[in-house]
């Protein structure tokens, strides 16, 4: 017990420490309530320090939003697009605020929800055929509510409504490797896959600090630590923390009303994801009925909507509602023979760019002993296929792009491997250079940058 405390707590600090970012629960997420009059305000948290507000006022026929940060003491005070103040507190699991003169408790929406799949904000340009261009803001939850807000210049137009979603048949299936047989004795991480759709922590292996055999040193034999991969609608099993600060201060994205070949086979880019097909129907306060049709892909929203007799198509990058992994680590005491350190995760709906590193000194510069002093870092496939090794990770040719990802090892002799991965079940192996023993670190870490 003490020694898995101890990873744990190694594995934390060392998140941290690449990372700059506090420990703490994350309250990111919608917090909705309803106005008087039958109005409705939404509340997005995005990582405890940014908050959207999306106001639809039903009595003033006018909908507003604003964005802006949240105090180390949870307090905001935000000026909607309408010249409103909205001044409140974040708490656990809802957010206290005065807004149109009404004192309002949000309660944050469930995560888990028949919409879960595509919950999340969507910010981009919306254009029509005849050049027309509105910027859109788009808000789903998971209990099939949606929410949609247009800005053209000074007007804005909003409402809410209701959407539906299903699941589209992937054009060929996931792969589903199997690990091949291997020592019986050979750890299996099992991984723990989400109850659902939305983005989550995904399948990852339990820590294993002593694993008592591991693959042979050589290059044929199969690693059995491989967990076999469940494959879901939602993105990859690995995934950096938080997205970037949006402060709705009427930013967009690109347009896309007409497509060229190459941006159209974007959408099909990533066949071993799930898509989902949604319909929805809106009614802003101003009295317009808006429709529209969503296909949901790897994070990235392509739909098109009709309002006032004109159909606008747009394409917009997803801000989800649900925390996302951006680490695993597994730690050990690696010895020679079938005495080596494994650890195995799982990839799911899209190519993903991992570094995985294999560190040593930095444990012994924490106190750690016997940290390994020169680790050897292989990467196999779920098959037992060996795609990558590395001793020293300054040596390798992408050593620039491995410090480009924010998380270079901090020592010379200590080893990391930068690659592009496809959905599947993958296993580390790390050994000891000159038959060396010791603890040693390995992790992964998804790259943002694909």
């Amino acid at each position: 017990m003490k020694s898995l405390v101890q990873t744990l707590f190694l594995s934390i600090l060392l998140l941290l420490a690449a990372t700059g970012a506090r420990a703490e629960e994350s309250k990111r997420g919608f917090y909705e309530s309803n106005l008087a009059g039958g109005g409705r305000i939404v509340f997005f948290v995005q990582a405890n320090h940014s908050l959207s507000i999306y106001v639809f006022d039903a009595a003033g026929q006018q909908a507003s939003f604003a964005g802006g940060p949240i105090a180390n003491n949870g307090s905001f005070n935000l000026t909607t697009s309408a010249n409103q103040t909205i001044t409140g507190t974040l708490a656990s699991n809802e957010v206290h605020a005065t807004a149109l003169g009404q004192s309002v408790t949000a309660t944050r929406t469930p995560v888990f929800g028949p919409s879960e799949a595509i919950a999340g904000r969507y910010t981009a340009t919306a254009s029509n055929g005849a050049g027309a261009a509105l910027d859109v803001k788009i808000v789903i939850d998971s209990q099939n509510r949606i929410f949609l807000v247009t800005k053209d210049g000074p007007s804005v137009l909003g409402g809410f409504g209701t959407i539906a979603v299903r699941p589209s048949p992937s054009p060929s299936p996931s792969p589903s490797p199997s690990p091949s047989p291997g020592p019986s004795a050979s750890p299996s991480p099992s991984p723990s896959p989400s109850p659902s759709a939305s983005p989550s922590p995904s399948p990852s292996p339990s820590p294993s600090p002593s694993p008592s055999a591991s693959p042979s040193p050589s290059l044929s034999p199969s690693p059995s630590a491989s967990p076999s991969p469940s494959p879901s609608p939602n993105g990859a099993s690995l995934s950096h923390g938080d997205d970037d600060e949006d402060d709705d201060g009427g930013h967009s994205g690109r347009g896309h009303g007409d497509e060229d070949d190459d941006e159209a086979e974007d959408h099909h880019e990533d066949n071993s994801g799930a898509t989902f097909n949604a319909t929805f129907a809106v009614h802003f306060l101003t009295g317009q009925a808006v429709t529209g049709h969503l296909i949901a892909s790897d994070n990235t929203l392509v739909g098109d909507f009709v309002l006032n007799g004109a159909t606008y198509t747009f394409r917009a990058a997803r801000q989800s509602a649900a925390n996302r992994l951006a680490n695993i680590s597994t730690r050990g005491f690696v010895n020679t023979g079938q005495g080596q350190l494994i650890g195995g995760f799982i990839i799911t709906g899209g190519p993903k760019i991992v570094v995985v590193r294999a560190l040593g000194p930095s444990l012994s510069d924490r106190g750690v002993t016997p940290a390994l002093a020169n680790p050897i870092l292989q990467l196999f496939s779920g098959g037992g296929t060996l795609l990558r090794q590395n001793d020293n990770w300054q040596g390798e040719s992408n050593a620039n792009d491995v410090i480009a990802s924010g998380v270079p090892p901090n020592h010379a002799l200590e080893s990391a491997i930068l690659i592009r991965l496809e959905p599947g079940a993958y296993t580390t192996v790390v050994r000891g250079a000159n038959d060396g023993t010791g603890i040693a670190l390995v992790e992964v870490y998804e790259v943002a940058r694909d």
